[in-house]
Parts: structure tokens; C-alpha cells; sequence
């Protein structure tokens, strides 16, 4: 999404908003209720931040779009959360986010580490395929250790190897030793196996 999809969205109020984020998944579209045998349906709502609820037409029962999905139990508008997803995607600084959308430094910062935690999530559970023909995969390791009391070599520390894969985007793995073995195993289901690889 480019700024001018962001205004023209931001600019078509909150039913365009919530339309767009049921689209994305992000809030819930339908509902069913188990007690009518029935479709929950979409009406309008003042008392809601999202400005509809779902409502069963048989009990007349009412559940937030929100429930069961990423923003259940949050107080921020959608516009406002719209924004600092457009921002924190454009890597917008925190005193920009907080001058254009007019929310806490604490709220910014807290909302940033979800967004972070969510593409660190579906990074570790979907890790993408590197690499192809005719393209060079930059690869290197390192060894870290916890240093205590800034003390020499901690020889007896439990050691984390790190192996690094990049090209055109970028993918990190924590191996436990730092053999060949493991480290050939972590490239082979990171990069494409036609892919040239350069050490650095």
C-alpha cells in the first residue's frame, strides 16, 4: 500500500476502513450463532471503537468484530491503528508516528512490537525459500556468547551459533553447534538449490 491508497482509505471513513481490514483478515467478517442455528449479521454501533458490532436476528445477541482476532481487548481506533500499521511498514521513526496519528509514545512503541513479534512469528513458521539460478547467496556464522561482568572468554558459557543467509531479503537461524552438518542443513531449507553461495 502506497500513501495514496493509504489516504484514499483512511479518507473513506470507518466503514471503509473496517471493510478493508475484514478483507485483510484482521477483523471478523461473520459469526455464527450456535444457540439460533443462525448467521450473525453486521450492524451499526456508537458504544464500539470499530463503530459495528455482529449481531445474531434470532437472540439478538451481540459479539465485537474484534473477538477471537489480533485486536480483541485493544482501545485503539481503527484509523489510528490503520495508520501505525502504514507507518511501522514504512519504517517510520517513533516521533513521526507520533505527530501524524497524535498517539502516546507508549502506545507507538507497544503497537511496533506487536507488528514486530507478528512478521517474526510468520517468519519462523513460513522461513522463505532464498536464492535461484543465476543468483549469489551471501552466507556467514558467528558464535556468541554471554559475556558476565565483562570477563574474557567465557569458555564454559553455553554457546548460540547464529547463520545468516542474505539476499534481497533476509533470513537468521540460531543453530545449537557449529558444525558443517547443521549449518548445510539450514541452507538447504533456506535457499533454492540452484542458488551460487558466497561466504563472507
Amino acid at each position: 500500500m502506497d500513501l495514496y491508497d493509504f489516504t484514499a482509505l483512511v479518507g473513506g471513513g470507518k466503514e471503509k476502513i473496517v471493510k478493508y481490514l475484514q478483507d485483510s483478515l484482521i477483523l471478523r467478517r461473520e459469526l455464527y450463532c450456535q444457540l439460533c442455528q443462525r448467521d450473525y449479521t453486521m450492524v451499526k454501533n456508537k458504544v464500539s471503537i470499530v463503530g459495528y458490532m455482529l449481531r445474531c436476528p434470532g437472540c439478538h445477541r451481540k459479539r465485537q468484530l474484534q473477538t477471537g482476532t489480533f485486536l480483541e481487548g485493544s482501545r485503539l481506533q481503527v484509523d489510528k491503528f490503520v495508520g501505525l500499521l502504514f507507518l511501522c511498514a514504512h519504517e517510520a521513526p517513533i516521533k513521526m508516528v507520533l505527530s501524524m496519528t497524535g498517539v502516546s509514545s507508549g502506545t507507538a512503541i507497544q503497537w511496533y512490537q506487536y507488528f514486530r513479534d507478528i512478521c517474526s512469528w510468520k517468519l519462523v513458521n513460513s522461513p522463505t525459500m532464498l536464492g535461484g539460478p543465476g543468483k549469489i547467496v551471501q552466507i556467514d556464522e558467528s558464535v556468541m556468547v554471554r559475556a558476565k561482568y565483562h570477563r574474557g572468554h567465557q569458555l564454559r558459557a553455553k554457546q548460540c551459533w547464529v547463520f545468516g543467509i542474505y539476499n534481497l531479503g533476509s533470513m537468521i537461524q540460531t543453530q545449537k553447534r557449529g558444525t558443517w552438518s547443521s549449518l548445510s542443513n539450514a541452507m538447504r531449507r533456506c535457499c533454492f538449490p540452484s542458488s551460487s553461495v558466497s561466504s563472507l
